[in-house]
Parts: structure tokens; sequence; C-alpha cells
């Protein structure tokens, strides 16, 4: 008899346990719903923090601020990245054409600019769109180049570039 009383107990304690799933939030630290990123962007209220990264002459290189702009008249992208809140060291890199997943050759005005006196020429890159999401304005892709500050004659040589979740 005390079996079937603890049997009994356990299967009671089984049935009143809610196993309902999890609600989708802005606060599940999962991304879903449609969220640019883990619980930002869309219809979350937090705006999602972007990344920009690459490897300059075999350094990491990340930008501590991120900004973009595309200008549909002139179909020029512009993306910019600046460490440490000033304006060196930095990556601009600018594309004239569609936004629009593919991979695009850089304008000549783009490159690393290592300080103030630094004036770089791009000897070639390309810029890769990886994802371009129009209803939320964001941008993800990678990028690599290389480039010479004609000023002191460094080849700086910018490989594993990334960019995700910037707003254009």
């Amino acid at each position: 008899m005390r079996r079937f009383v603890s049997f009994l107990f356990i299967l009671a304690f089984a049935a009143c346990k809610d196993e309902q799933p999890v609600r989708e939030s802005c606060f599940d630290k999962i991304q879903n719903q449609n969220e640019a990123g883990v619980d930002c962007g869309g219809i979350c209220p937090f705006k999602c923090q972007p990344v920009m990264k690459a490897t300059v002459n075999g350094t990491t290189w990340e930008a501590d601020t991120t900004t973009a702009s595309y200008n549909t008249g002139s179909q020029i992208f512009n993306l910019r990245g600046i460490r440490k809140s000033s304006f060196y060291p930095s990556v601009q890199l600018v594309y004239t054409g569609p936004l629009a997943v593919g991979e695009y050759a850089l304008d000549p005005s783009s490159g690393y600019v290592s300080d103030i006196s630094s004036f770089v020429v791009l000897n070639s890159g390309t810029i890769r769109l990886t994802s371009v999401n129009p209803l939320q304005k964001i941008v993800e892709g990678t990028f690599s180049f290389t480039c010479t500050d004609s000023s002191t004659g460094t080849v700086y040589t910018v490989t594993n570039g990334e960019f995700r979740l910037v707003s254009y």
C-alpha cells in the first residue's frame, strides 16, 4: 500500500509540473522573433551594437565606433570604423554600386589610417556584402585590402575583416 501511495504522489506532482515553452521576448538571450541580434533590433527596443574588426599587419584591430551610410541616388556605400574613440587608427570602406549581397571592388578612397599624418593610397581590395536588410537598415559582410601610407611608405595588409549589425 505504501508503494501505491508513493506512486500516486509522484504521479500527481508530475501532472502539476508546468511544461509550457518559454515565451519569446527581448530578454530571453535568444535571437528569435525578428531580432537583428540577440535581444536587440527588430521589435526589441534595444539597438544592436555593431561589430567591425580585422587583422592589420598581423595585429587585431577592432572599432569602438562604427558608422555607415548609403546614398541611393549616387549609390555610394561608406563604412567607417574608429578605434579608441578618436579618429585614428581607423578603417574606411567605400564602394559604389547597388546595396546588394555580393563581392565588390573597393573605391580608391578606402583604406587604413594610422594617424593624423597618414595619407593612404589603396592598392587593391574587396568588400563582400553577405546580408543586407533594407527594412531594418542593417548590413553585414567581410573585407580585405592593402594600402600604402604615402608619407611613410608603410604598407598595410588588412585581412579577416568583418562587420556585423551595422546600421546605415
